[in-house]
């Protein structure tokens, strides 16, 4: 188990100290009280940004200071853990510093020598400040779903910030890597990690360099995508294996649709959509459940 103290704000840091924490690990969170997080005690109409909070600090040992004396307080607090999450800022830069001093005069000591990561959270290279919109636009991904929304004036935003979800991870998997390097060398080690750049290397893995299209994914084909029901209901269909669709297909009475599995008419989608809107909720719920062929509801 390691112990970790985490002082970052918003998602993508309190997030990675989440995941580390169901991991096992022991998370002290450092919270400056005059500059309090974002997302704590934000307005009645962001009510998932006030569930985050709660969310990713639930477990975690909450310590609150003024700013002014983080400083001293992480050098009481460093001796006893095995690393630090923060978020880049010019007031953080002397606290590095001090920390990796008073990690060389420990060892100079003769104290048990031990290590000591400082993971810095960074929005860009080039020191811009960006959010998870920015960062999924500067990595073709927004490009990729607004494909989907050609013909709207405003098109929707989406839905999670997926962008600060992947760096978490990013964050977490970087951490762990330090750990192990510095377990082994028994050293200091500081780094730098960016969320534009986390996302463009994830966007170079998934979306080839050519123009946005409709993907499989994104609703391409009829045997994957959502469908709307009755009484505001949903139907998630991911019959992409043969016989899943064959299956799917028999169950709604539609076999004529057999061989459409991969039509990308939207003639076909949509005469699918209209046999499934006519189909008695309870029915759909009974089929759902009675059967394995990727098809939920929601």
């Amino acid at each position: 188990m390691f112990k970790i103290i985490e002082m970052s704000a918003r998602l993508p840091g309190p997030l990675a100290g989440a995941l580390m924490q169901q991991q096992g690990d022991q998370v002290t969170r450092l919270e400056i009280s005059d500059r309090p997080d974002p997302f704590k005690n934000q307005s009645p109409d962001e009510t998932l940004f006030n569930f985050w909070y709660g969310s990713f600090s639930a477990g975690k040992e909450i310590v609150t200071c003024p700013d002014d004396q983080k400083g001293q307080l992480l050098l009481e607090l460093a001796p006893n853990h095995h690393g630090l999450i923060l978020s880049h800022h010019l007031s953080n830069q002397q606290i590095i510093t001090q920390l990796k001093e008073s990690f060389k005069e420990s060892s100079k000591e003769g104290l048990a020598k031990k290590s000591f990561v400082v993971l810095e959270l960074c929005s860009s290279k080039d020191h811009r400040p960006i959010h998870d919109i920015n960062a999924l636009a500067e990595s073709k991904m927004l490009a990729w779903h607004l494909a989907l929304q050609a013909d709207s004036a405003i098109p929707f935003a989406p839905f999670l910030p997926v962008a600060g979800v992947y760096f978490a991870n990013q964050i977490a998997t970087r951490f762990y890597r330090l750990l192990a390097q510095a377990a082994v060398k028994k050293e200091f080690l500081h780094e730098r990690i960016y969320l534009d750049q986390a996302n463009t290397n994830l966007s170079s893995l998934l979306f080839p360099a050519q123009d946005p299209f409709v993907t499989l994914h994104s609703g391409a084909f009829p045997c994957y995508g959502v469908y709307q029901l009755k009484e505001n209901k949903y139907l998630a269909v991911g019959a992409i294996e043969p016989h899943f669709w064959k299956t799917f297909v028999e169950l709604f009475g539609m076999p004529q649709f057999l061989h459409q599995q991969f039509d990308k008419s939207p003639s076909i989608k949509s005469s699918i959509a209209q046999q499934l809107q006519s189909f008695p909720l309870e029915k759909v719920r009974e089929i759902v459940a009675d059967n394995s062929a990727c098809l939920s509801l929601i």
